[in-house]
């Protein structure tokens, strides 16, 4: 009775083990969608429970392969697209999936100067509105440095070179720096009113 309760047994976990489970079948599901993030996730969780499932392994080196390139591809699209913060996003994953593809790194890095770049621009508008022009100028330089060919921050550089020529023509702002020697006369002034004035 023994005997035929341990056949009984193990003739249990040999058919358990040559049928996939359900969380199994949806992690292939997702894999057939090509859906490789939510696959990977899927099949990482089962390799918990069976560690030494090579089959399995093997499964997810694949996914981790397509999804890798899943996020390049996308990565590259959006780029083109000029949707630099979504584009950064999908090459980091792609890295994270493929660390040694040389190919995603030089991706992220790119999308990462474009985007900078971006912000320096967006930045110098926003001072160049405030009329900082040294600041915003400083700005767009480094706009500019980052992305030569950035045509928005060109003309925004171009605008504020004319502001501050047209500030010079006006006599400009009064600067510590100058040397210039500063001259004030006051007429029938009181020395309350000229103290008040040069604070």
């Amino acid at each position: 009775m023994k005997k035929i309760s341990l056949i009984c047994l193990v003739a249990f976990f040999f058919l358990t083990s040559c049928f996939p489970s359900k969380e199994m079948k949806h992690a292939d599901q997702r894999a057939q969608e090509e859906n490789w993030d939510e696959a990977f996730e899927l099949y990482k969780e089962e390799l918990r429970a069976r560690p030494d499932d090579q089959k399995l392994q093997r499964k997810i080196n694949e996914v981790k392969l397509k999804a890798g390139r899943g996020h390049f591809l996308k990565g590259k699209e959006l780029l083109k697209s000029k949707k630099l913060d979504e584009a950064v996003q999908d090459f980091k994953k792609a890295v994270v999936f493929d660390p040694e593809k040389i190919e995603y790194q030089t991706g992220l890095i790119e999308a990462g100067r474009l985007k900078e770049s971006e912000d320096h621009f967006h930045a110098g508008l926003k001072l160049f509105k405030a009329s900082h022009l040294d600041q915003a100028e400083e700005e767009l330089d480094k706009a500019l440095s980052l992305n030569p060919e950035n045509e928005p921050a060109k003309e925004a550089l171009i605008k504020v070179s004319v502001a501050k020529d047209a500030v010079k023509d006006e006599g400009g702002e009064l600067s510590l720096k100058s040397n210039q020697a500063i001259t004030l006369k006051f007429h029938n002034a009181r020395l309350k009113e000229v103290f008040e004035l040069l604070s």
